[in-house]
């Protein structure tokens, strides 16, 4: 509770009285603020907010009188105003009365009256001010109600409505107060198409809540209808006698349609599961089947009455897996989904009835189904026949077996021809390098060895492709690396040079790498043979590596590099160009600082 002392504005125009008032009122235990004027009152309530009471003489001489300043004081702020007066006659009393009813004083009442009138209107102040706070409260809460709500009296005559009840009934609540409640009120049965007794008669006959029956259909004063759902009920006072009827309805059209279309839905669903061609099957929790579609019966061998209430598999049944063995209980599709509280999607069984020697095989989908709180409601499982599918793949896997000996035969043989070729290419090299040493032409020599480098290319790629089982791709690290190993040893006694090489590891298309070696083959060789005269140490780096798309290489030397236009150029550049447009590429030689090659094309 707030103990703070209350402040008294004591408003009287004769100095003498309103020094012994104000000496009286502080004894009492209040602050006191002085004013001698209406105006001076009313200048005080506007500058001291800690004011609770005034206490306000009607006869202030000149100026405005205590009615009128009291007047203007509660269109500042509301407080409780006593007036205290020398005068009792009855028409200062009635001038006060349209003011103010927190007291008349008649002055030198005595002390007691001064002091218990003032109690009495701080009291009777903050009683009214709770009174009006709990009825905007509950004028607010009314009004906001999001359902319609109407009160009546006991003679269902309109005392109240909120304006979501102004809406359904299309009526305002200025039209409709006093009216009768059936006037505003008026609802049939949806499918009956007859009018539906008013629940609020019922309230008043039997002092019970009532509700209305589903598809009631509320006629709006616009003949708009709502489908809504109601309720009535008494409002009794604290001995329990019925003052009236409060009844609230809401506008349920939306939920009706909604509901309506679950209800087709399901039948209409209902009618798609009776007709589906795969089987589905409905599982309880503990696995005992509750629903079988007509499909599922059929495939099953048995009729929904046989199937309702067995748990998980008949016993004249005996599930295998997709290799022939007898599958565990454990491995059962609804037992799956139940153990790991996860989804079966495809998932093959075959089972053997009685009459039949072959397996009938199904493919099975299977899920759980849970509430809100997780707690297992049932699981579904569906399945459909594929008993030819498997026989097929049964067969295509035999057709297989037969094929796989095939290529494997083949793949013997391919490598025999590999092995073969190789081991002539390796002829063809030798034969050119001992012809190469004993020619005594430094140009044959060269020439020589220039076939015999490009013969060592086609070696290297034919040894990849011996031992790479993917003949279609061959990595381009290792057979450059073999490639310039040999160039290396092939042209060691031509030139003192050194090979620095870089390559990522990259697989491209065969016929790619032969045009590629042929390139590198071509490239450094000219270094070799034109970059380092006179027994000048050289240095070739090769680059290779892949951009996005491309393959990038770059091979340069620190030699003396040469200019040539296109008429000059031999064979070894010519076959360059050539090889560079069928990779559809782009190249570049620059030959400044020794001679730089940079070559870009786009592999798959």
């Amino acid at each position: 509770m707030d103990n703070k002392v209350q402040t008294i504005l004591l408003v009287e125009d004769e100095k003498l009285i309103s020094l012994a008032s104000m000496k009286l009122i502080k004894s009492f235990g209040y602050n006191v603020e002085l004013a001698s004027s209406g105006l001076e009152a009313i200048e005080c309530i506007k500058c001291l907010p800690e004011i609770d009471l005034v206490l306000m003489d009607i006869d202030l001489g000149a100026g405005i009188d205590g009615t009128e300043a009291a007047l203007e004081i509660l269109k500042i702020r509301n407080l409780p105003i006593i007036f205290l007066t020398s005068h009792s006659e009855e028409s200062y009393v009635s001038k006060v009365k349209g003011i103010t009813r927190y007291g008349y004083i008649i002055k030198n009442s005595g002390e007691n009256v001064l002091r218990t009138s003032i109690e009495m209107g701080l009291e009777l102040f903050i009683a009214h001010k709770k009174l009006q706070q709990s009825e905007d409260y509950l004028s607010i809460t009314f009004q906001s109600i999001g359902d319609a709500v109407v009160a009546t009296d006991t003679q269902g005559l309109i005392t109240r409505m909120n304006p979501k009840a102004e809406e359904l009934t299309g009526w305002k609540y200025s039209e409709a107060k006093g009216l009768e409640f059936n006037k505003i009120f008026r609802i049939y049965n949806s499918i009956t198409k007859r009018n539906v007794d008013n629940p609020l008669d019922k309230v008043l006959l039997t002092g019970e809540v009532v509700g209305l029956a589903n598809h009631t259909v509320l006629i709006s004063k616009s003949g708009r209808e709502y489908q809504i759902s109601d309720s009535a009920a008494p409002i009794r006072d604290s001995e329990g006698i019925v003052r009236g009827v409060i009844i609230v309805f809401s506008d349920v059209t939306e939920k009706y349609k909604q509901e309506e279309e679950i209800r087709k839905s399901e039948e209409k669903y209902r009618n798609l599961i009776t007709n589906l061609t795969s089987g589905l099957v409905v599982h309880n929790p503990d696995t005992s089947i509750t629903y079988a579609n007509q499909t599922a019966c059929d495939l099953l061998g048995l009729s929904l009455d046989q199937l309702q209430g067995k748990k998980a598999i008949h016993p004249e049944w005996a599930f295998i897996n997709e290799d022939g063995s007898v599958m565990e209980e454990k491995d059962f599709p609804i037992n799956k989904i139940f153990r790991d509280k996860a989804i079966l999607k495809n998932y093959l069984v075959g089972f053997r009835k009685t009459n039949h020697g072959y397996p009938t095989w199904v493919l099975c989908n299977a899920f759980p189904v849970y509430d809100e709180s997780s707690n297992l409601l049932e699981g579904i499982v569906t399945f459909h026949e594929v008993t030819e599918r498997i026989q097929m793949e049964h067969s295509i896997l035999a057709s297989n077996k037969e094929l796989d000996l095939m290529l494997e035969q083949k793949g013997i043989l391919i490598k025999e021809i590999h092995h073969r070729v190789k081991n002539n290419l390796v002829l063809i090299s030798s034969l050119l390098s001992l012809q190469a040493d004993e020619s005594t032409d430094e140009k044959l020599k060269v020439s020589l060895k220039d076939a015999e480098s490009r013969v060592c290319g086609m070696i290297n790629l034919y040894n990849q492709l011996f031992i790479n089982e993917n003949n279609s791709a061959v990595s381009v690290k290792i057979y450059l690396e073999d490639l310039l190993t040999n160039i290396k040893e092939i042209y060691s006694a031509f030139s003192d040079f050194d090979l620095k090489y870089e390559i990522e590891d990259i697989d491209v298309d065969t016929k790619v790498i032969i045009n590629l070696g042929i390139i590198v083959n071509e490239v450094i060789t000219n270094s070799i043979k034109y970059a380092f005269p006179k027994n000048q140490k050289g240095i070739i780096q090769i680059h290779l590596n892949k951009v996005g798309n491309d393959v990038r290489l770059v091979i340069s030397d620190n030699g003396v590099g040469f200019s040539i236009n296109q008429k000059e150029k031999g064979f070894g550049l010519r076959l360059i160009e050539m090889l560079v447009k069928q990779l559809k590429g782009e190249s570049i030689f620059v030959w400044e600082n020794g001679t730089n090659f940079t070559l870009q094309f786009r592999v798959k």
